[in-house]
């Protein structure tokens, strides 16, 4: 795609400018495509959580029922660790299309740790289980995954990675060309991302002041309209959007921003 649309005096209806970008609304075209190279760099230094060994590995028998049991208070990490549970045939037989159907499950409670596997799911182990790669489904999913998160990193305690969530973005954001114009084209496609509008503007709102504010000179007028649609959502009771909002308040180093 040509994103050199600068000098371009006129856009069609369905068609907006934003920082010099073209963004186009109605269109179906995938804007990340699928990289081996990148891809490669990436679970290099970033690794592939072992949740088998992370979550069941010190544990026997009757303190893996217990684990299983006791997580039920929490609908989302407890389908997470059912879908573990049935990937790796921990104490019952091996299913893997039931344990993508508990991970997906987690993932509509917004579990991070259910968010970042369908991640990794969808992107390096779909032989595994058997699953079309969508590379922007993948990168939703990652974005998803630290949008909902308040640690960015989990320790591998099988291979001593430190699997770091925000560091994974942001070397996906570093290796891949024009970043910034796909993610915010992916986002506004309304025929690509089958989300509620809500959730695109929250995931935009966040990605944008983490991780593209400062390495695209994000101009005031764009910092407080990401500003403005978590308030928006906070308005509607959105509860990780009035998280982040507290943050962006607490950290901000532009006033006019509170």
């Amino acid at each position: 795609m040509d994103y050199s649309f600068e000098n371009s005096d006129s856009l069609s209806d369905n068609e907006e400018k934003e920082n010099g970008i073209l963004l186009n609304n109605i269109s179906s075209e995938k804007y990340f495509t699928i990289n081996n190279k990148i891809e490669e760099e990436v679970k290099e230094k970033c690794g592939i959580p072992n949740w088998e060994s992370m979550i069941f590995g010190l544990f026997n028998q009757p303190l893996r029922k217990k684990l299983i049991e006791t997580a039920k208070i929490n609908p989302g990490y407890y389908n997470f660790i059912l879908g573990v549970q049935k990937e790796f045939g921990i104490d019952c037989e091996k299913d893997l299309n039931q344990s993508l159907k508990f991970y997906k499950i987690a993932a509509s409670y917004k579990d991070t740790y259910a968010l970042h596997k369908l991640y990794n799911i969808y992107c390096y182990e779909n032989e595994k289980f058997n699953v079309e790669r969508d590379r922007e489904k993948e990168l939703f999913y990652l974005f998803q995954s630290i949008s909902y998160s308040d640690a960015s990193f989990f320790i591998n305690n099988d291979t001593f990675f430190k699997i770091d969530i925000s560091y994974e973005i942001s070397l996906i954001c570093e290796l891949e060309e024009n970043f910034y114009e796909k993610f915010k084209n992916m986002l506004n496609d309304v025929n690509n991302l089958e989300q509620d509008p809500d959730e695109i503007n929250f995931i935009d709102s966040f990605i944008s002041l983490k991780y593209l504010n400062e390495k695209h000179l994000m101009s005031f007028a764009k910092q407080l309209e990401c500003v403005e649609k978590l308030k928006k959502l906070a308005e509607k009771n959105h509860l990780e959007a009035c998280y982040k909002l507290a943050v962006v308040f607490r950290t901000s180093i532009n006033l006019f921003l509170l």
